[in-house]
This record gives structure tokens, sequence and C-alpha cells, in this order.
């Protein structure tokens, strides 16, 4: 007797930006997987490990972060907002 497994497949709208995804299937294509094998694959593996993985950032966040830490020393950085509403009006007086 075979025995099948059967998975329900559903269609997800997922933003990515373009040239990632076009990385992604270019990539894909080179080992014969359609990407939403490998998606699947991440999704499965966040979902029951519940890890990411990431690069290590690269030298362009790397400086961004550096920035953003100096002016967290000195002092520049936005008071705390109770609306959307509020931090509209301090943004629009910058």
């Amino acid at each position: 007797m075979k025995t099948s497994i059967t998975t329900k497949k559903i269609n997800t709208l997922v933003c990515l930006d373009e040239n990632v995804k076009r990385s992604a299937q270019k990539a894909a294509e080179s080992i014969n997987l359609p990407l939403s094998s490998i998606v699947n694959n991440y999704l499965y593996h966040f979902g029951k490990n519940k890890e990411l993985a990431f690069e290590y950032p690269s030298p362009k966040l790397l400086a961004m972060i550096e920035e953003s830490r100096k002016d967290i020393k000195k002092g520049n950085v936005s008071p705390k907002f109770k609306s959307a509403k509020e931090a509209m009006i301090w943004l629009n007086a910058q």
C-alpha cells in the first residue's frame, strides 16, 4: 500500500525588495528549485525553531548604527509622543 502525505497549499502575498527577489530567484533556478519551496522551507524552520538567520550587518548599516549611538549620547533624539498627531506636529516643526 502506497502512503502519501499531502499538505494544503495557499497563496500568500508578500512584499519583497525587487533586487532580493531577483537574486533569490536566480539562486533557486541554479539549483532547480522553485523559489516557493525555499521560502516554504525558511518559514517552516522559523515556525518550528522560532529563530531567524541574519547576515552580518553591512558597513553602511554599521555606520548608521554608530551615527545613531552618537546622536543618543548627545541627546539628539525625539521626545516620547502620546499620538501620531503629536509626533507629526513635532516633526513638521523641525
